[in-house]
């Protein structure tokens, strides 16, 4: 297999430009790739209820408001979002959160921050399912281990 950049790849695919795709890369939106389409399926589709944890700094409520707020039912669009776990610290002036959607609604993360009167000051998605970040350098990648390929491979009864 000949090795090919990573923009040139998105564009071949049909996914946007390699200009646009050089653009995605630099803001962090390209998390995964892989040739995989049941693997991609199974990590997507709604139906299998994926979570992906975030870590976000925000202003605009203390800890103490937040916690009580991600308690509470929160509604987008006419839905209830699927939060799995939340976890709330003071962090000087502002506030840290680490959320667990167990969705991948667009922008999803900054509207439940918008739904609660909280200003995002830095998003950051540590994981997706099994693959967790880890100290993966910005602009950086690594492939998967074994172990993540067969936890992917077992999301939800998969074959």
């Amino acid at each position: 297999m000949t090795l090919m950049r990573l923009q040139r790849a998105l564009a071949r695919a049909g996914v946007t430009s390699r200009r646009k795709a050089e653009d995605l890369i630099r803001a962090g939106r390209v998390l995964l790739l892989t040739t995989d389409g049941a693997a991609a399926h199974r990590l997507m589709h709604p139906r299998y209820e994926v979570p992906r944890t975030y870590w976000l700094g925000v202003h605009g409520a203390d800890a103490a408001a937040i916690r009580a707020a991600l308690a509470q039912r929160i509604v987008i669009d006419g839905r209830a979002v699927n939060l799995v776990d939340s976890r709330v610290r003071p962090q000087g002036k502002s506030v840290e959160i680490e959320l667990t959607l167990a969705e991948g609604r667009q922008r999803i993360v900054r509207r439940v921050a918008e739904a609660l009167g909280l200003k995002v000051e830095w998003l950051h998605r540590v994981s997706y399912g099994p693959v967790r970040l880890g100290k993966l350098a910005e602009g950086h990648w690594r492939e998967l281990t074994r172990q993540e390929i067969g936890a992917i491979e077992r999301l939800h009864g998969a074959r």
